[in-house]
């Protein structure tokens, strides 16, 4: 994806989903694009982690970078995109912890991380958001601690591990 993408600064929706054509990394200029409130790079190959710039995109309502070869950690700083309603990270190769900040997705309705290596603790201020009137699911794989999660469904649906609220 080149660099140019940053220039696009009054785009509200960015949609590439499953174009197996692009590959590459996810580029740091998509931060710029501050009034963007959909970002759709599901299944394009992407590889490398998530760059920090996209932290700045607290207009961001639904975030899809599932279906990648993303690695590393999913970071702290995606907890700014306080309008979030749909987060999901499915099918990369994320490690590590699911970040507190993310409890900061008061309108989140769904919440995709499984099919990652992600272990640890489900943080509460993240289960605090199943209790949101507009919540309807949290996908993450069977293998976490989960202190809220009320059911750990093997092979509901489109997932083969996930909890579902």
């Amino acid at each position: 994806l080149p660099s140019e993408l940053g220039r696009l600064t009054n785009l509200k929706m960015f949609d590439l989903a499953r174009n197996e054509r692009i590959n590459g990394t996810v580029p740091k200029e998509i931060g710029l694009m501050t009034n963007l409130e959909h970002l759709e790079l599901d299944g394009l190959g992407l590889s490398g982690s998530i760059p920090k710039e996209l932290g700045n995109l607290s207009n961001m309502k639904w975030f899809d970078l599932s279906n990648n070869s993303l690695e590393g950690s999913i970071p702290s700083f995606l907890g700014n995109m306080t309008k979030m309603e749909f987060f999901l990270l499915r099918r990369n190769l994320l490690t590590g912890t699911i970040p507190s900040e993310l409890g900061m997705f008061k309108k989140i309705r769904i919440f995709s991380a499984d099919r990652n290596g992600l272990t640890g603790i489900v943080p509460e201020q993240v289960c605090t958001l199943t209790e949101s009137d507009t919540f309807l699911e949290m996908q993450l794989d069977c293998n976490m601690d989960c202190e809220c999660c009320k059911l750990c469904n093997i092979g509901f649906d489109f997932c083969d591990e996930a909890f579902h609220w």
